[in-house]
């Protein structure tokens, strides 16, 4: 069967008539769709949003049948048919007549980090200087008049370890070639601060995190549920300049997935979802807002209760039409709503109304960032993933398997039985999550995993130290070259000392200065 639609893809058409008809009559493809109250939501298909009240008709076509069969195919299979599709859609770049200079095409940006630094954001109280200082906003600013065919070019620089890119980096006031790393890098610091909160407790969810396009879950701003290390997307993002951002966030988020750079994006069902066009419910909502899944429910009961000839719940003297978004602030319902009671008569138009609002308030922000995913990516193949399947193709795996690392490293002038190494595998197996993906971080400027061996787009190299780092190791520090995944390791005297040294060199290590030795204070002006 996978075998039989693998080769029928490339003919089939992958996008539903009423997506596309929808996209020409109200002028963008609908992006959330909300599965009806018991409606069985694996199983729900796409539908238009403005179609939803012409009754519940669906015309047959090749790409529904293929999205309800989405967990029947292998995820090779769709793996597959997906990256024939990037290859076909990749701008090709003319190589310079040296193969050591890079193509004319492939431009150059300078990123300050040294500006961009996580205390030097948060110590600024306009957020359009946040914005403007961040690594997101300095390559906005470079990159925002680009083609998004420019997005689409997969170079591979001769010595650059097999890392595709569509552009390199400098670091001002760093001492590194980008080689890879400073481009990996890159990248991990735009999720790093999209998804940073550290703004006082004391302010509404959406004005805590460094930019505007994403904000806390619910469950993570008031500490209950799961989910809590989620993010999702602002409802307040509507203006033209906050969908100007969520859409140039797609097209990097679409160019880490091409170049396969699996990011750590925290971002729930609610939006993973929508992209693979599967309809969310309150299910959904629970994940990131336990407190206002729990109130809908709780009001369904007592409405219940109450037409069997129950008394109607005090609780609801304080309810109204009206609701709070994720990012703290309250919207009505209705007009006048927050002055509209609940009662009897009106508890499932408020439930239903409720549901719905909260369901679609990101939906904006979604659609912004579909489209720069779309210039970059074949969104219209992301209908035939699960989820999870597109969650790891962006997000690759959220923990670092040890067993996968070390399939996949190879010995430079050190046996792969010695005791220093087997010392760093045990460390590495007892450390945490959050340890081992700063350790990876530390060694390949990325967070995340791909999930196979096969998708590792090269080994971890582990080479033995040299000079006075050979002679005394215990009073060296492990060194990494991130552009090529390798590990310096001295070999200390016990478990402990390399312990030590690792977790002091992973997180002391904030810029890239190994490559070559400064003589400017490039990138460092006017820093005190």
């Amino acid at each position: 069967f996978n075998r039989v639609v693998g080769r029928a893809l490339p003919y089939l058409c992958v996008t539903p008539p009423d997506d596309a008809l929808a996209c020409d009559v109200v002028g963008a493809e609908p992006v959330v769709e909300v599965a009806a109250p018991g409606a069985p939501a694996a199983v729900a298909g796409s539908v238009a949003s403005f179609a939803r009240g012409c009754g519940d008709w669906r015309p047959r076509c090749a790409a529904r049948l293929l999205r309800s069969l989405r967990r029947l195919l292998f995820g090779h299979t769709k793996r597959a048919f997906w990256d024939d599709v990037l290859e076909s859609t990749t701008t090709p770049t003319a190589l310079h007549q040296d193969e050591y200079e890079d193509p004319r095409e492939v431009k150059t940006l300078k990123v300050n980090r040294i500006k961009a630094t996580r205390g030097r954001l948060e110590a600024l109280s306009d957020p359009n200087d946040r914005l403007r200082l961040s690594v997101f906003g300095q390559l906005h600013n470079q990159l925002r008049a680009w083609a998004s065919a420019a997005f689409r070019r997969s170079y591979v620089g001769k010595g650059h370890g097999g890392q595709r890119r569509a552009f390199k980096v400098k670091f001002l006031g760093e001492g590194v070639n980008d080689y890879g790393g400073p481009y990996r890098a890159v990248f991990e610091q735009v999720v790093d601060e999209l998804q940073a909160d550290p703004m006082s407790a004391a302010r509404r969810p959406g004005d805590r995190c460094l930019l505007p396009l994403l904000v806390p879950c619910p469950n993570r701003a008031s500490g209950v549920g799961m989910n809590q290390d989620k993010f999702v997307p602002s409802p307040a993002a509507t203006s033209p300049l906050t969908q100007e951002l969520a859409q140039f966030a797609g097209k990097l988020l679409g160019t880490a997935a091409r170049h396969g750079l699996q990011l750590a994006l925290d971002v729930p069902d609610l939006v993973w979802r929508p992209l693979c066009a599967m309809p969310v419910s309150r299910a959904h909502l629970e994940e990131v807002d336990a407190l206002a899944a729990r109130v809908l429910t709780d009001v369904e009961r007592a409405g219940r209760a109450l037409e069997e000839g129950g008394c109607e719940p005090p609780e609801w003297a304080d309810l109204s039409f009206s609701t709070h978004l994720s990012d703290g602030s309250r919207v009505a319902l209705v007009p006048g709503g927050e002055e509209a009671p609940v009662t009897a008569a009106t508890w499932r138009r408020f439930v239903a109304l409720a549901e719905e609002r909260r369901l679609r308030e990101g939906e904006v922000a979604l659609r912004a960032l579909r489209s720069g995913l779309a210039g970059v990516l074949p969104v219209e193949i992301m209908g035939i993933f699960t989820p999870r399947e597109l969650e790891r193709l962006f997000a690759g795996s959220r923990s670092v398997d040890v067993e996968l690392l070390k399939q996949c490293t190879d010995f430079e002038g050190v046996q792969p039985d010695a005791r220093h190494i087997q010392h760093l595998w045990e460390v590495l197996e007892e450390m945490t999550d959050d340890e081992r993906r700063a350790f990876l971080r530390f060694a390949w400027a990325r967070s995340r995993m791909p999930s196979s061996q096969a998708e590792m787009p090269m080994n971890f190299k582990i080479q033995a130290a040299a000079g006075d780092a050979k002679e005394r190791p215990d009073s060296f520090l492990p060194q990494s070259q991130t552009c090529f995944f390798t590990l310096t390791l001295p070999a200390y005297s016990t478990k402990e000392k390399l312990r030590e040294r690792l977790v002091y060199a992973i997180q002391n290590a904030t810029t890239m200065d190994g490559d070559v030795r400064l003589h400017s204070a490039e990138g460092w002006a006017d820093v005190s």
